[in-house]
């Protein structure tokens, strides 16, 4: 998903059984800085299915909205769709009604029903602008040799420095398409402050956060950048206070398997369970092992030497241990990304330290530090 599109939906429970002016409330998910509910109020002889975003008196929401109910022979019916506007406190919410007698003779399962809202954001007004923690304006043109067009906005970057982050830019920028020889290159169907917030995580800022994350993640899938999707999963692991619920959401839709095992077990456990065989047959000192499973970067197995008549069965042995690791010491740190000869391809110097090479990109290293600005750009001799 390119825009800032989510769903919300919600089975509610005894809807049959609801009073005049009676509520439902679904549960609150957060999407986009904002929290949103899914609602239900009977009015008279009328359900109101109600949206409700909280927002404050100055803020304001523009949402292309489509409002879907299952029927009772599992069919998704489309109740209203539109653009809406949802406004600070006083206006909060957008809301469509449905004849309780349609409703029961149609839609209502067991006393059941299935409220489902997409929703496509395409203006936000009033919320607090981020402070941007790099700028890709301008005065970034010296560390550039490529400029990125997003709608109304210009973005100063180093063409090798993509490419090595994301194949998409390798293609983009090292191929043989038309784009790979121009200075300017437009990109479509992207946010600006989105890919504002993309480009600093992949320059190394600290630019994820709650209200960022989401978005961040739907560029870094579009092009493929491995770095920003394993920072944004670092984040939803070990800072974000977001729920389980959209938590889970974002580790199906960009398949974020770390963020999955994090959710399920909140620390390192693990449990090993095997069947030994003919274990009646063990002879005195000898040994059965299990096959290996590697849990947090350690092989792990179980072996079995004295044996206990009481846990035999027809020769068969089960075991099961809980392991949760508490602490891990002496494990050397795994590379995270490789600067031998294979990424010579992006790169146009090779920094050579004792006997080994670094294969790196010139301008993002002086975009990054004044020493390699003035080594690679100024007038020494070791520029060239």
């Amino acid at each position: 998903m390119t825009e800032k599109e989510f769903s919300l939906k919600y089975r509610f429970k005894d809807v049959g059984k609801l009073e005049v002016d009676q509520e439902k409330h679904g549960p609150e998910e957060y999407h986009f800085g904002v929290i949103w509910t899914i609602n239900i109020q009977k009015w008279d002889d009328r359900l109101a299915i109600f949206i409700h975003a909280n927002l404050t008196d100055n803020q304001e929401i523009h949402a292309d909205c489509t409002m879907k109910m299952l029927s009772r022979n599992k069919e998704k019916i489309e109740l209203e769709s539109g653009n809406k506007v949802f406004r600070g406190a006083g206006d909060q919410f957008w809301y469509s009604f449905i004849a309780c007698e349609i409703l029961k003779d149609e839609f209502l399962n067991d006393g059941k029903l299935e409220v489902e809202v997409k929703l496509k954001i395409t203006k936000m007004i009033g919320f607090e602008k981020r402070e941007e923690l790099r700028s890709f304006g301008e005065e970034m043109k010296q560390f550039s040799d490529v400029i990125l067009k997003v709608e109304d906005r210009k973005f100063y970057v180093s063409k090798l420095y993509l490419s090595s982050q994301s194949p998409y830019f390798a293609t983009l920028f090292l191929g043989q398409f038309q784009e790979s020889g121009k200075s300017e290159i437009e990109l479509k169907d992207v946010d600006p402050d989105y890919f504002q917030c993309f480009l600093e995580v992949i320059y190394a800022e600290d630019a994820i956060d709650d209200n960022t994350v989401e978005g961040i993640l739907q560029i870094a899938d579009m092009y493929d950048t491995s770095l920003a999707i394993k920072k944004c999963e670092a984040f939803l692991m070990e800072k974000s206070k977001m729920g389980l619920k959209k938590k889970l959401e974002l580790s199906a839709k960009y398949r974020l398997e770390e963020l999955k095992c994090s959710d399920s077990m909140s620390d390192k456990e693990f449990t090993l369970k095997y069947e030994f065989e003919d274990v009646v047959k063990l002879e005195k000192e000898k040994e059965l092992y299990s096959p290996e499973v590697e849990h947090f970067g350690v092989k792990c197995y179980f072996y079995w030497k004295t044996m206990k008549d009481e846990y035999l069965n027809d020769g068969k042995l089960e075991m099961e241990n809980h392991v949760k690791v508490k602490e891990i010491i002496g494990f050397p740190r795994e590379k995270l990304r490789s600067f031998g000869e294979e990424m010579k391809q992006y790169s146009d110097v090779v920094l050579k330290v004792e006997n080994r090479k670094f294969y790196v990109s010139k301008l993002y290293l002086s975009s990054q530090s004044p020493y390699f600005a003035t080594l690679f750009l100024g007038k020494f001799q070791e520029s060239e």
